[in-house]
């Protein structure tokens, strides 16, 4: 039953997709809200079909420890999920993209309206300081910058390595980094047809204040992610047994 509503939901989310980027193309001609409204009412047709297809749910908590003035995000990304839950819960984010989705018909148009940063991953030393003068050029308590300092999706309750570029960023900004642990790869897991019901957790950890060693961040940073990452992990597990 649930690869079979997997099957119906991927069916109808990218058909209903493709239609809604065909008929919010007029939004591209006005300003950006009018198309992050746009973008509002989509990630909410997704959130509705996953509850009614799915019966996948998630929760947001620990808003109260985003900081005032501006922030890196430093979110842990096991799963499409997350992808689809931050830009819907806050108002605007710096996302940086390879270049060639950005470079794309039709989806790649909403990305530049959007403000992404087509990067090309190819020269990362490049594309990391492309990312740290958008990040500049950018009021970041608008629009924080969004990291994910592991670098691709990794399985849930397993450990992985974090890249040294959210490092980078942490010393050359010099503003806060939120860490944010997960553990939505238990309900939508990478390389996986098959989804699963239940509620995913999105939780937001106490802010790394800016002023630590590159080496000392990185080791609070993972152990933060990681030990709560893995304690929603265990939680979720529990609950489907």
């Amino acid at each position: 039953m649930a690869l079979f509503r997997s099957f119906l939901f991927d069916f109808i989310f990218y058909t209903l997709t493709f239609i809604l980027v065909i008929i919010g193309l007029p939004t591209l001609l006005f300003p950006l809200p009018v198309m992050n409204r746009y973008k509002q009412i989509w990630l909410g047709v997704v959130f509705f079909l996953m509850r009614v297809v799915l019966g996948l749910n998630y929760r947001f908590l620990g808003e109260e420890n985003l900081p005032k003035g501006p922030y890196i995000i430093a979110c842990k990304h096991q799963s499409m999920l997350e992808t689809f839950i931050l830009p819907y819960h806050f108002k605007h984010l710096l996302i940086c993209l390879k270049k060639q989705l950005v470079d794309m018909p039709l989806s790649g148009w909403y990305f530049k309206k959007y403000g992404m940063v087509g990067i090309n991953r190819d020269k990362p030393k490049k594309a990391l300081f492309e990312i740290i003068d958008a990040a500049k050029n950018t009021d970041l308590s608008q629009s924080p910058l969004l990291i994910f300092p592991e670098g691709t999706r990794t399985k849930p309750g397993q450990p992985s390595s974090y890249k040294m570029g959210i490092g980078i960023f942490y010393e050359a900004l010099n503003v806060p980094v939120v860490p944010i642990a997960v553990n939505t790869g238990v309900f939508w897991p990478r390389r996986s047809w098959r989804r699963y019901p239940g509620m995913a957790t999105i939780q937001i950890l106490p802010t790394i204040q800016p002023g630590l060693s590159k080496d000392e961040f990185m080791k609070r940073l993972e152990s933060n992610i990681e030990e709560e990452s893995m304690k929603l992990y265990e939680e979720a597990v529990c609950l489907r047994k």
